[in-house]
């Protein structure tokens, strides 16, 4: 059995992370290559863009919902005990979104516990749509990502 490194942080990014530019530079790495990245899929969640802006009323950015028998394809990422802290001042956390750790399956078959980011409740709301450039970030970072699962993407209707 391997021993876990209390340094590595697992985190499993489904939304504009997902891009290594944009995550790179968020997390201020010198090059996106640095980045430890692959293909995970979270089961009994669905991906939904319900989570509030702050200046846009219809604005919605990516968040997850528990729905039985969905999924969500993402990105798993290493990161640094200093990263993953940043990471939580980026997303708000835990105001905007709270951090928790699930189950993803890796590429491989294995199941890993990552960190996750899930919309505070009080962010909530109905109706919304991801801006359009928003909608790019998140398939800039589909490369790892199922042909089906990305073109689910792209059908995604957004705010111009």
């Amino acid at each position: 059995m391997a021993v876990e490194d209390p340094d590595l942080f697992l985190y499993f990014a489904y939304g504009a992370n997902m891009s290594a530019d944009h995550f790179a530079r968020r997390l201020r790495r010198a090059h996106p290559g640095s980045l430890r990245r692959r293909r995970a899929v979270l089961h009994g969640y669905r991906l939904v863009f319900n989570k509030r802006a702050r200046a846009v009323a219809t604005a919605g950015f990516a968040n997850i919902i528990p729905a039985s028998g969905a999924g969500v394809e993402g990105i798993l990422n290493e990161l640094t005990k200093a990263e993953i802290l940043r990471l939580d001042l980026i997303e708000s956390a835990p105001g905007h979104y709270v951090r928790s750790k699930l189950t993803v399956i890796e590429s491989t078959g294995g199941a890993v516990a990552a960190h996750v980011y899930i919309a505070n409740p009080d962010w909530v709301g109905e109706g919304l749509r991801p801006p359009r450039a928003y909608m790019q970030l998140i398939l800039q970072g589909c490369d790892l990502l199922s042909t089906q699962y990305v073109a689910s993407l792209r059908a995604v209707a957004c705010n111009d």
